[in-house]
């Protein structure tokens, strides 16, 4: 009997968790296509010109990493695995640019694991840094896509590390939206 009504309460609970991201959804995600379509270019003028810069090796993107840590906003997908393989010092980096830059404000959105669990626990210290942990079905590459200060920076950190940094307003206002619509409909 008890077992019944247990699993009667996580039922009702569920459904109603279900309801509140439904509910949720028919309310954002109009205005979430509305600022998509407000900050898709209508025409490709000379103001929106979009530059793009590519690194290689290690030093390369740890320039990325250089310019993303002082900007101040960053939104993130993430492997933090990936990261802690290839860098394995780009954690006191993170919290040394944290300390010198106290302007910055991370938000990010990582792939679940030890090492992700681990090192959010710990960075989570700091009230500037706010994270969500991607539902387990969602499998990221080795990879680091962050955007930032009309900016996106993607990490590739599989055999060949190297990284690209799209310089658009365009592209980082849709990018910043699509972001901010995942993060609302990711449960803490």
């Amino acid at each position: 009997n008890y077992n019944n009504r247990k699993n009667k309460f996580l039922c009702h609970y569920l459904i109603e968790q279900k309801e509140k991201t439904v509910k949720h959804l028919k309310s954002d995600f109009p205005d979430f296509i509305k600022t998509l379509n407000d900050n898709l270019p209508k025409t490709k003028s000379q103001e929106q010109k979009v530059e793009v810069k590519y690194y290689e090796g290690k030093k390369g993107v740890q320039l990325i990493y250089n310019d993303v840590l002082s900007s101040k906003e960053v939104r993130s997908y993430v492997k933090l695995d990936a990261i802690s393989t290839v860098f394995p010092n780009n954690f006191k980096l993170f919290n040394k640019k944290m300390k010198e830059n106290p302007d910055l404000v991370i938000w990010e959105i990582v792939e679940q694991s030890k090492v992700s669990e681990k090192n959010t626990r710990i960075f989570s210290k700091n009230k500037r840094y706010h994270y969500k942990l991607a539902p387990s079905s969602i499998k990221l590459p080795p990879s680091d896509v962050m955007i930032y200060n009309n900016k996106i920076a993607m990490v590739d950190l599989s055999q060949h590390v190297s990284g690209v940094i799209i310089i658009s307003k365009d592209f980082f206002e849709i990018s910043k939206e699509i972001f901010d619509f995942v993060w609302k409909m990711t449960s803490d």
